[in-house]
C-alpha cells in the first residue's frame, strides 16, 4: 500500500502549496516591494514563484511520504477530494483578484 502513501503525501504537498502560492501571488500583486523582493532573487517574479512552487511541494511531500504511516483509502479519497475543491477555491480567487484589479485600474 505504499502508492496510498505517496498519492496523499502528493495530494497535501499540492494542497499546501495550492494555497501557498496563490497567497504569495496575491501579495506580491498588492504590495509593490515584496514583488521586487521576489524579483531580486532570480530576475522575474514568475521565476521566483516558480521555484518556490517547485520546492515547496517536493520538499513537503518528501516529509509527508516518509513520515505518515500509509493512510486508508477513505482518506486518500478525502484528501482527493480537498485538492479538487482548494483547486477551484484558489483558481476562482485568482480570477476574481484579477478581475477586481483589471477592472478597479479602468
Amino acid at each position: 500500500m505504499k502508492e496510498l502513501r505517496l498519492i496523499y503525501a502528493g495530494a497535501v504537498s499540492a494542497i499546501v502549496t495550492i494555497i501557498a502560492v496563490t497567497a504569495v501571488t496575491i501579495i506580491a500583486e498588492l504590495a509593490q516591494p515584496f514583488k521586487d523582493f521576489l524579483k531580486s532573487l532570480t530576475g522575474h517574479h514568475w521565476i521566483t514563484k516558480s521555484w518556490f512552487t517547485i520546492t515547496l511541494f517536493v520538499v513537503l511531500f518528501i516529509i509527508i511520504a516518509l513520515m505518515v504511516r500509509t493512510p486508508s483509502p477513505g482518506r486518500v479519497g478525502r484528501v482527493l477530494t480537498w485538492l479538487i475543491i482548494v483547486t477551484i477555491i484558489a483558481s476562482l480567487a485568482l480570477l476574481g483578484f484579477f478581475v477586481w484589479e483589471f477592472t478597479s485600474a479602468v
